[in-house]
């Protein structure tokens, strides 16, 4: 359930219009030049130095920036041949950049190379508000550098043909536009893959020579442009995507690649799948496949937690818009339905080693687990907050407060723990669900402290709490509108909670 799903709540009503936040898309913050968004945001003379600038990509350095990209960024979205964009790479680095797809994509990936970083260096140095300002200047250079890179592969994306690759581009095109947080250029890339993938699937996929290993390629890359397009479709109310009428492509997982395994004759167990802070990647073959596999294992469990989302999703919002409405579950059928959902969550977590790994504490220390942690988050959240709703405005019985009380805490629980999650500084492909994520939960907080209905909000420090929120939404707000609206409306909220005439 969105943030202006949120804002729509009677409590909360007349304290900000519903959609003040998604209309910070039609901001022009995001089309700005980094080098100039740097040089109006920041006082800092080297940032300023480099700013303006010229920068030019080094053919030299491309195949560590692949590397970069297959090791901190492919493994969220594995639909590329590991093997052959590194070749590419090499091939590159030697005989220099040409107008085909190959360099196309090794181009995105040198761009997101420059922007992907181990999640481990940044849980040990945390934000410093003191000295990291905004992202604009402590993550500029990287900005700025990525750009070069993108900007030559913008040049190569409209020759492209309709083939796999074409499609591929696009998709980490649209990839590069969520590390940007550019939202909307996000979306017309990742529209423009899902269009050229449909024709491909539909005309071109069954000729292909190498058809298995084309069709497992084909496959993962489904499911990733799909639940791409879906996810971000959802958050800015744009259209669904056309791959969902291609039922053949979906029918089945996708199949799992070929991993190397140089120096063992069985593969990795499953224990050491996402690794702790401090191991090294893809220092040898062996860090590859290594990586691969973590890569493989994440991107199937991830698959099905969405779908536990979407099943969430259209049995609990069965408007689609939010709950409170006259289709909305009565409270003995939402009680139900949530706990159906618990069990079926719980039996399936049993059965895969990765969930073990994950608990709703501490966030995890390694990207993969935290992008499944923050998965299984946004699930929680979805479940329960119904009954915040519920706690919020309808007036219950004795019976009913303590049948739905349980449900309660729960939601109060996760809901703190997204407002209280320390991941937000950390740019990645969905940075801007979190920000949006964040802002919601903190809301749904306030709406309860608003109504004076549950007590056990006020067990909780939810003032302080949100307020590092809020400083920490507000360290994006140089690069993207969206992040500057979020942070204002909590602080509107929160001002009408502490002074009720405001509101």
């Amino acid at each position: 359930m969105s943030v202006e799903s949120v804002l729509g709540w009677p409590i909360l009503a007349g304290c900000i219009p519903p959609n003040h936040i998604l209309e910070a898309l039609s901001d022009t913050k995001t089309d700005l030049e980094y080098g100039a968004s740097l040089s109006s945001e920041t006082d800092d003379p080297s940032v300023l130095t480099f700013a303006s600038t010229p920068i030019e990509v080094d053919e030299k350095e491309v195949p560590r920036l692949v590397r970069h990209f297959l090791a901190h960024v492919h493994p969220v979205n594995p639909i590329l041949d590991v093997d052959t964009v590194y070749s590419h790479s090499l091939r590159i680095s030697e005989t220099g950049i040409g107008w085909d797809g190959a360099s196309c994509i090794v181009l995105i990936a040198c761009a997101l190379g420059c922007l992907g970083k181990p999640y481990d260096t940044t849980v040990t140095t945390p934000l410093d508000t003191s000295t990291a300002r905004s992202s604009l200047e402590s993550q500029g250079e990287d900005l700025v550098r990525a750009k070069a890179y993108f900007n030559l592969a913008r040049q190569r994306l409209g020759l492209l043909d309709q083939g796999l690759i074409a499609a591929q581009c696009h998709f980490f095109a649209g990839v590069y536009y969520m590390f940007t947080l550019a939202q909307l250029r996000a979306w017309s890339q990742f529209e423009h893959a899902a269009n050229i993938f449909h024709v491909y699937w539909r005309y071109q996929s069954r000729g292909d020579s190498r058809q298995l290993h084309s069709r497992r390629l084909a496959q993962s890359y489904y499911w990733s442009c799909l639940k791409s397009q879906v996810e971000l479709g959802l958050d800015l109310h744009l259209p669904q995507s056309v791959l969902k009428n291609l039922y053949d492509a979906g029918s089945e997982l996708p199949m799992p690649p070929e991993l190397p395994y140089p120096d063992t004759s069985t593969p990795p167990q499953t224990s050491a799948i996402f690794p702790p802070p401090g191991d090294s990647y893809f220092s040898s073959a062996g860090d590859l496949g290594r990586v691969q596999e973590e890569s493989w294992y994440f991107y199937l469990t991830e698959i099905t937690l969405r779908r536990f989302n979407n099943r969430a999703f259209n049995l609990l919002y069965r408007d689609g818009r939010g709950w409170g409405t006259t289709s909305s579950l009565t409270i003995v059928s939402l009680i139900s339905a949530v706990s159906h959902i618990e069990d079926q969550l719980d039996n399936w977590a049993k059965t895969m080693p990765l969930m073990a790994q994950i608990s709703m504490g501490a966030p995890p220390t390694n990207k993969l687990a935290l992008l499944l942690y923050a998965r299984l988050l946004e699930l929680k959240c979805l479940m329960y907050r119904p009954f915040l709703y519920h706690a919020t405005h309808i007036t219950t019985n004795e019976r009913e407060q303590a049948e739905i009380s349980h449900f309660v805490e729960k939601g109060l629980s996760c809901h703190f723990l997204t407002v209280t999650c320390g991941y937000l500084h950390y740019r990645n492909h969905v940075t801007y669900q979190h920000l949006r994520a964040s802002t919601a939960a903190a809301l749904c907080i306030m709406a309860i402290v608003k109504s004076g209905r549950v007590r056990a909000v006020h067990q909780r420090d939810w003032h302080d709490d949100i307020k590092r929120l809020t400083e920490r939404i507000r360290y994006w707000q140089n690069e993207t509108a969206t992040a500057e609206r979020c942070a204002d409306v909590l602080e509107a909220v929160m001002l009408s909670i502490d002074q009720p005439q405001k509101c």
